[in-house]
C-alpha cells in the first residue's frame, strides 16, 4: 500500500498506489473482474510537470478510478499503463471515491 507525499512533505518524491490494469471504460464496470489482476505498488518522482499521467473515472462517472493518459517523457512512463485502476493513494482506498477526491490525494 503506497502513499503520495505531499502537504508538509516538500520532497518531490512519491510512493504511489496499488493499481491494476483494467479494461477500457467503455466496457461495463460490472464486467470488470479485479481478481484477474495483480496489485502492484509503484514509486514515482514528481518532475516539473507532475507525475506524468492523467486520472479518469470516479464514483460520479460510474467507473473505477484509472489512468487515462501517460506522458511519454513523464515519471509514470514505463510504470503505469492507460486504464490501470488506481486502488490506493497515500494508503487510503479510493474505491468508490469521487474524481476530485482522488486528485486531492495525489497532489
Amino acid at each position: 500500500h503506497g502513499s503520495v507525499l505531499s502537504g508538509s512533505d516538500r520532497q518531490p518524491r512519491a510512493t504511489m498506489w496499488d493499481h491494476q490494469h483494467v479494461p477500457h471504460p467503455s466496457q461495463s464496470p460490472l464486467s470488470w473482474d479485479s481478481q484477474d489482476y495483480d496489485d502492484v505498488q509503484i514509486d514515482l518522482q514528481r518532475d516539473n510537470n507532475g507525475f506524468g499521467f492523467r486520472v479518469i473515472g470516479g464514483e460520479e462517472q460510474g467507473i473505477p478510478v484509472a489512468v487515462g493518459h501517460v506522458l511519454p517523457d513523464g515519471p509514470a512512463n514505463g510504470q503505469l499503463q492507460v486504464y490501470d485502476e488506481i486502488r490506493l493513494v497515500n494508503g487510503q482506498s479510493v474505491l468508490g471515491c469521487y474524481h476530485t477526491k482522488v486528485l486531492e490525494l495525489i497532489n
